[in-house]
């Protein structure tokens, strides 16, 4: 057997333990910034010594909780080796990117240093400030003014809060509709921060808008304007506008646009009458206005009482409260403009003062009673069919309501007695009965009662509630 020469075998021993320790040395990552989609992170892998490279090997790359490869692209014959990937929509990682711990060789892909494999282990890399934005900002919220009403001159203003830190250029605006008319407000850099954009709008002389301004769904950007984050990317301008039903424009005195009525009844003394007079928008009051009111002959005031409930403050409540004497057969009437005396004022909340014309309303089924019933007449007593029961009716001048038992008093020879209410309510005739006792003799001399007698809580009233203008019978009353 021929040996080879022990110079010649450690030369080539040599020879293959230079070539196997082909090593990675470090690895240049992309340089600390945010990307966007589109963007190339490139990885340059220093290897040793030069290596020859088949195929595409691959790098691993976690971005946020997704897995991808940066692709081997160029450095074959050389010791660098260029590896990358370009960012995609949906791509983000906010903490830094992470790679994988060595190169991967798809099947058939090879790198080598002349004919012996090159170790492939990758040394820890410091990627955190290499980061992936590919989201683009958003609008989370929209701020608008407080509520209230807004006169000529007074600034409106709108926050907009990005969902993360932004640069804006330019001059964007939020396009708003104040009553019928497009106008907008324009962004102010001076009250903004990266993520609180504030844009502000002043109200004009004669505008109007009395339900409420509104604001546009999206940011405008004029020509040479942006908002982007750090990466670059472009800000969705899509807004979700707030509830703006209770920010006002008014540069005008609130109207009084109608009257809501008493409802229809007859009124008696003390029974208040109210009124309601409704305004085109929310008031203040002042002092204490008032309603001039007719009452048949007689003029009286109606005081300001307060708010409706749930009318806003749209709604004053005026009321007027009958005398006794008062009467109305054919509705009251409101006989001119609220009163503001005595410093007395209704303005809306801007501060335009109203005036005091008030619409007509009908008041035609809106009656006062301030006058009793009056006893007519006393017809002459009846007896019942079996001879045991006397009966007397009353005529009253209007329909009235008995309470408890009036009694009607009387005398037999000197000895008193009473007839007793019976039947009639709620009419104009009411029956009283007297219960003929055994010892009664009506040969003796009757003397008949000179008065209804209302005790133990009785009464007789008209159906508003007025008492009997007399209790006396008339004198010409025959039993």
């Amino acid at each position: 057997m021929r040996r080879r020469p022990v110079s010649l075998a450690i030369e080539q021993l040599e020879s293959k333990r230079a070539l196997s320790a082909t090593t990675i040395d470090r690895v240049e990552a992309p340089e600390n910034k945010t990307y966007r989609a589109g963007e190339v992170l490139q990885f340059k892998v220093v290897l040793t010594q030069p290596v020859a490279v088949v195929g595409r090997p691959e790098i691993d790359l976690t971005i946020g909780r997704t897995r991808v490869s940066a692709l081997y692209q160029s450095g074959s014959g050389t010791s660098e080796l260029a590896f990358n990937y370009t960012v995609r929509a949906n791509n983000n990682d906010a903490d830094g990117i992470a790679l994988g711990n060595a190169i991967k060789l798809p099947r058939g892909a090879s790198i080598r240093a002349n004919t012996t494999n090159a170790a492939l282990a990758l040394p820890v890399v410091n990627t955190s400030g290499v980061r992936v934005d590919t989201a683009p900002p958003r609008v989370n919220a929209l701020g608008g003014p407080l509520n209230g009403s807004y006169k000529a001159g007074q600034v409106l203003r709108f926050t907009a809060t990005a969902s993360e830190p932004v640069t804006v250029t330019g001059v964007p605006t939020l396009p708003l509709v104040v009553g019928t008319t497009a106008r907008q407000a324009e962004y102010v850099a001076a009250s903004s921060t990266p993520t609180s954009l504030v844009f502000e709008y002043t109200v004009q002389p004669g505008e109007t808008d009395a339900n409420g301004i509104a604001a546009g769904r999206a940011i405008v950007l004029p020509t040479g304007a942006s908002i982007v984050d750090a990466a670059g990317n472009p800000a969705a301008l899509g807004i979700a506008p707030p509830n703006l039903t209770r920010v006002l424009v008014d540069s005008a005195g609130p109207v009084a646009t109608s009257i809501t009525p008493p409802a229809p009844n007859t009124y008696g003394p003390a029974r208040p009458i109210d009124f309601a007079v409704n305004f085109n928008e929310p008031v203040v009051v002042t002092g204490s206005p008032t309603l001039p009111v007719q009452i048949g002959s007689a003029a009286r005031t109606a005081s300001f009482l307060g708010f409706a409930a749930r009318s806003g403050s749209r709604s004053l409540i005026f009321r007027a409260v009958p005398q006794a004497g008062d009467v109305d057969a054919d509705g009251v009437a409101i006989t001119g403009p609220l009163g503001l005396a005595g410093g007395a004022k209704i303005a809306d909340a801007a501060g335009n003062t109203a005036a005091g014309t008030l619409p007509s309303v009908n008041l035609s089924r809106v009656l006062v009673d301030g006058v009793g019933p009056a006893v007519l007449a006393v017809g002459e007593p009846e007896l019942d069919g079996r001879g045991t029961t006397v009966f007397v009716r009353i005529n009253f001048s209007e329909p009235v309501l008995v309470r408890g038992a009036p009694t009607i008093p009387f005398q037999i020879g000197g000895s008193p007695r009473q007839f007793v209410y019976h039947a009639g309510n709620n009419s104009s005739v009411l029956t009283f009965r007297y219960a003929i006792g055994r010892t009664d003799n009506f040969d003796l001399e009757v003397t008949p009662g000179k008065a209804i007698v209302l005790s133990g809580g009785s009464a007789i009233t008209d159906r508003v509630g007025n008492s009997l203008v007399s209790l006396n019978l008339p004198s010409d009353v025959i039993f």
